[in-house]
């Protein structure tokens, strides 16, 4: 479970990382489609800087921040569901951890019960065996009753 967390780790940050990449690329379009507007209007005689071509060039400016932080919240939502998933997987392999140390320290504990038990029962066994054997005196004659 723990490889499995790792996993999830680096997927988490795989996920951020494609998400800064995205970011980059639109940028990297948002600067070439404002060059291309900036030269379409300066191709036709109009001024760049000033009035509706600014607005233009501003809007879509505006727009592709939008669009940036679209893709940031995206991407963290995705590393911090990630994240979440790697945080449960460690947490299940340290409850199973924990849940096999009480199973070990229970079946040990069950058979030195087990075996305290088995004791018992062979001694009480063993008596009840020497309670019917016939008992001998102490000149080594059997105590047995005579047959009159």
């Amino acid at each position: 479970m723990r490889s499995e967390a790792a996993v999830l780790d680096e997927n988490a940050r795989l996920a951020l990382l494609q998400g800064e990449q995205e970011i980059a690329q639109t940028r990297r379009e948002e600067r070439r489609l404002s060059g291309e507007s900036i030269a379409a209007l300066a191709g036709s005689g109009g001024l760049v800087g000033t009035g509706s071509a600014l607005d233009i060039i501003r809007q879509n400016a505006i727009e592709r921040e939008v669009e940036v932080g679209n893709i940031r919240a995206l991407r963290q939502r995705e590393a911090q569901d990630y994240r979440t998933a790697a945080s449960d997987r460690r947490r299940a392999g340290d409850a199973a951890l924990t849940r096999g140390a009480f199973e070990a320290v229970g079946t040990i504990g069950a058979a030195v019960v087990d075996g305290g038990t088995r004791k018992k029962v062979s001694n009480q066994m063993r008596r009840e065996r020497a309670s019917r054997l016939p008992r001998r005196s102490h000149f080594g004659v059997n105590n047995l009753p005579s047959g009159r």
